[in-house]
Formats: structure tokens, sequence, C-alpha cells
């Protein structure tokens, strides 16, 4: 239990740096593609404002979305992605529906669709239906899975020069390529 503890810890200081590091390049992209209209509730993107991730110890869950916005009565997350994407990557579409489950528990109230906005202007609705939470739940206990079985660091799981010059830890990572 203290090893899963430990986890989810290191898990909400990773998504913060990750946050403040990516801040700068994600305000830009904000303003240049008008983000969703609603009004802003919470804003990870604020450089003069800092928010307080959203945890959930019901899933073992923490996290900071981009945005999130009361649009048309609904309270929804928003995902900042600089990449440029046709479709939505499902890594993405997976960090957004945990979003969807923090905001639901943190504002207590269903969330029915999130946004990924990526670095071309293309805004993807992503609904937050049962099938989609249901990848969620096996996806984090397939993690949690392989966190207890574990044996040393965790290696990187690709050979993408691409992926590794785009990683927003590529300077500190001792296993990038390149």
């Amino acid at each position: 239990m203290v090893g899963m503890i430990t986890v989810v810890i290191i898990m909400g200081i990773a998504l913060i740096v990750v946050a403040w590091m990516m801040s700068k390049a994600a305000s830009r992209t904000v303003q240049a593609h008008g983000i969703v209209d609603g009004d802003v509730m919470y804003s990870d993107l604020n450089p003069e404002k800092v928010e307080k991730p959203l945890f959930s110890s019901r899933y073992r869950l923490v996290g900071k979305p981009d945005y999130i916005v009361r649009q048309n009565g609904d309270v929804i997350p928003v995902e900042i992605k600089n990449t440029l994407a046709d479709t939505p990557f499902e890594n993405h579409v997976l960090q957004l529906a945990a979003y969807c489950l923090l905001v639901e528990e943190k504002y207590s109230t269903r969330v029915p669709y999130g946004y990924l906005v990526y670095g071309d202007r293309k805004q993807f609705r992503i609904e937050f239906d049962e099938r989609l939470r249901e990848r969620l739940m096996e996806t984090m206990q397939e993690m949690r899975d392989m966190d207890i079985q574990a044996e040393g660091p965790v290696e990187r799981n690709h050979e993408s020069r691409a992926k590794c010059e785009a990683c927003s830890f590529k300077d500190n990572c001792p296993a990038r390529i390149g």
C-alpha cells in the first residue's frame, strides 16, 4: 500500500513539473487557437495563478487539466497539445478521460465530454461515456499491476527520435535518443 501511495505522489509531482514546463508554450497555443467557448473556472496555464492539482483518493489519481470551463451548464476539462494530429492520440484521450473523472469528483457533477486541442488548430470533443470510463479504469489497473511487478527503473519504451524531441523531460532523460 505504501508503494502505491508513493507512485501516486510521484505521478502527481511529475504532472506538476510537466504542466509548469509546458505552460509558456501552451499559453501561446491557447491564444493562437481560441480555446473552446465557455467560462474558465480553472487554468493551469496562467502564470500569475498556480492552480492546485485535482486529487481523487477514491481512484488514487491526481492531475492538472490545462483548463476547466463551464459550457452550457456542464463542467468540461480541456487539454492543450502542441502536437499536430488528424485524429486524437489514444494516450491523450485517456489523459483527458482521467481529467473528466477528477473533475466529476471535484465538482460533484457528471462530465459528459472534454476537449483535446492540438497545435494545428484542430479541436476534438471526446465523449466521456461508459465505454471510455471503462477503458480508463482498465488502463489504470494495468498500470498499477505493472508497478507491482516492476523491478528496477522504468525504461524508455520506444525508438522514436521525434518522440524524444517532443518530450518535456528530454533535457533530463538519461535514455533519450540523440
